[in-house]
């Protein structure tokens, strides 16, 4: 299934989630179509974020894999560039 971002309406949705959360409610106990909408809009978010960090993380397995860092630093970069990178830390 093909969906077409639309930025409004996952900001729509993500406002609507927030307050129910802060209620201390489910977004998909009570919006489940726009609880899976969000969901579908997230996941095309994460996609790309991870698509335009590629170069970034075949840099960090390129330096693993030719022993020019450790499992534990490759671990710690990887996860790092991750975290960096997600949808909350855009946000906060």
């Amino acid at each position: 299934m093909r969906i077409n971002f639309d930025k409004e309406k996952c900001l729509k949705l993500m406002k609507e989630s927030e307050k129910l959360r802060q209620e201390r409610r489910s977004f998909w106990d009570y919006e489940k179509g726009k609880s899976n909408e969000l969901t579908r809009y997230l996941t095309l978010l994460y996609d790309h974020i991870f698509w335009q960090s590629r170069k970034e993380y075949l840099q960090i397995l390129e330096s693993f894999c030719n022993k020019k860092i450790s499992l534990d630093e490759f671990f710690n970069q990887f996860y790092g560039l991750r975290g960096s990178k997600t949808i909350d830390s855009k946000w906060n």
